[in-house]
């Protein structure tokens, strides 16, 4: 629990904030906006470290606005919860940076770890849009299986990937060493340092690709990439 966290709850219906507000409010700062003028309002002076609406077909203007440079640029982790269970619109809202997408009526405890990894892991959004990605990945002379595997991690839900999967993606049925794939992330985690990016080791063999913190910004050598997660 960290009440110093900010979350908002956008929901002009009341349907998400019934279920999830009482909850936000013992663990974090939370806030609920239901009008969009209040919301771009707010905007101006606060960002959340995470953003949850609640979305219908009524929320064009909101659609329209997560198309902008000007909510791009914010990077605010979005957590999206609708009754529309379409295909064509959950992959259209991954494709603008969502980072989940949840079916109303949704489960309380299962949103409420979602928003949780985020805060509690630091993890920072990495927005999907190609224009971005191209421009934090220019200039890094990567090597066509660095290319490939950071690739396969943007394609990832919530860019984390098991090694096993790296493996068989990157190598197939070829017998490698087991250490081929720490060598490859070794080399890709200190070109994507000037991308202000890092491959973060989460254990039981997966591994995130996360925006760096600050702190870490000028970290070169990092000895425990080796480690076999």
């Amino acid at each position: 629990m960290d009440t110093s966290k900010k979350v908002w709850v956008y929901d002009e219906t009341d349907k998400l904030t019934k279920s999830i507000m009482v909850h936000l409010e013992l663990r974090y700062n939370a806030k609920q906006i239901n009008a969009f003028p209040n919301f771009l309002e707010q905007l101006k002076t606060e960002t959340p470290e995470v953003l949850v609406i609640y979305f219908d077909y009524q929320n064009q203007n909101f659609l329209k606005l997560m198309q902008t440079n000007y909510f791009k640029d914010k990077n605010i982790p979005l957590i999206v919860v609708s009754e529309i269970d379409d295909i064509d619109l959950i992959q259209f809202m991954y494709g603008l940076g969502v980072i989940d997408y949840q079916v109303y009526p949704f489960n309380v405890n299962l949103l409420l770890s979602k928003i949780s990894l985020v805060l509690n892991n630091n993890l920072k959004f990495i927005s999907r849009q190609k224009s971005q990605l191209e421009q934090r990945l220019q200039n890094l002379d990567l090597t066509f299986k660095e290319s490939k595997i950071l690739k396969l991690f943007m394609d990832a839900q919530d860019y984390k990937i098991h090694r096993d999967t790296l493996v068989n993606e990157i190598w197939g049925e070829m017998v490698v060493h087991f250490k081929t794939l720490d060598v490859h992330l070794y080399n890709l985690r200190r070109k994507i340092q000037k991308a202000e990016l890092e491959i973060r080791s989460e254990g039981a063999g997966y591994f995130t690709l996360v925006v760096a913190a600050k702190e870490q910004k000028t970290s070169t050598a990092d000895t425990s990439v080796f480690a076999t997660a």
